[in-house]
């Protein structure tokens, strides 16, 4: 791996071409030197490079001058606390590039939160049953996205609380995993019940043929959820890294063609659904039962 210096405020005029992004205040990313490229071959490693540095957020990441491996701009504290830094355009691009051209030299946090998570189980049960907190874990956090659902805070309330000197009023999302947006009348009734007894009464619906429930207290948690399977619809693989939806033809009529379209939807929807968490889902919702 070629050597690493320190850019400083005078590399403006001695060296102003570097591979990457180079912040000249603070003068402590380690950078490597390039020269302008000569060959067919560099000038394609320097578009990858370009790209990459673009979807990885320029100051932090790079790439070596071979396109082979991912260098991470910060110190070895920030490395061993696992923290992901901000991706300018985005976790996806940031992923697919890290993947594409060498990986990142480290997992993401949510990834260790799988592994050691017991098929999705993590203590999900022991923190939704323990009143005297208001919010999970970060391994929880990661692993109830799993089972449909997002922690969030009351972003309205937030200036409020600070002034005030108390905490974040925290709350979930909870998104249902609906392939083609598939509802019917007393299904949707069921839901709009269940909104007004335990979310802030509103039914949501998403671009991908879903819907969602916002202003859900821990505390009414689980019950959101056994009262929205009780109605036959699941939160299973509605948010986290997966699919999360499949959308269909929208239209209700009546003929073959729409017809074999929903029945494709719905063995594509559970063909990708977690496998791995349909035990635990039922084990922490729904104490147990099918």
């Amino acid at each position: 791996m070629p050597p690493h210096r320190v850019c400083g405020p005078e590399d403006r005029r001695a060296a102003p071409r570097v591979s990457f992004r180079c912040d000249w205040k603070k003068a402590q990313h380690p950078v490597e030197t390039a020269e302008r490229p000569k060959t067919h071959r560099e000038r394609a490693v320097r578009r990858r490079q370009r790209y990459a540095k673009s979807g990885l957020g320029g100051g932090q990441f790079g790439f070596r001058d071979d396109g082979a491996k991912i260098i991470q701009f910060v110190d070895d504290t920030n490395l061993a606390e696992h923290r992901v830094p901000r991706f300018r355009f985005g976790h996806g691009r940031a992923l697919c590039a890290a993947r594409r051209w060498g990986g990142f030299p480290w997992d993401p946090p949510v990834e260790g939160h799988k592994s050691e998570g017991r098929y999705l189980r993590g203590t999900l049960a022991e923190e939704i049953a323990d009143a005297s907190i208001d919010h999970l874990s970060d391994a929880n956090k990661s692993l109830i996205k799993f089972h449909g659902s997002y922690e969030q805070e009351d972003r309205d309330a937030r200036k409020a609380r600070a002034k005030a000197g108390v905490g974040k009023a925290y709350m979930f999302m909870i998104r249902l995993k609906m392939p083609g947006g598939k509802l019917t009348a007393d299904q949707w009734l069921a839901l709009d019940d269940i909104a007004d007894q335990y979310a802030n009464g509103a039914l949501r619906l998403t671009t991908r043929q879903s819907i969602q429930f916002h202003g859900v207290l821990k505390g009414n948690l689980k019950a959101t959820m056994a009262g929205i399977n009780a109605s036959l619809v699941t939160t299973l693989g509605g948010c986290g890294d997966v699919n999360r939806n499949v959308l269909s033809c929208p239209a209700p009529l009546p003929d073959p063609t729409r017809a074999q379209m929903q029945r494709d939807c719905d063995a594509v929807a559970e063909h990708l659904a977690p496998k791995a968490g349909k035990q635990s889902y039922h084990e922490i919702w729904l104490n147990g039962e099918p």
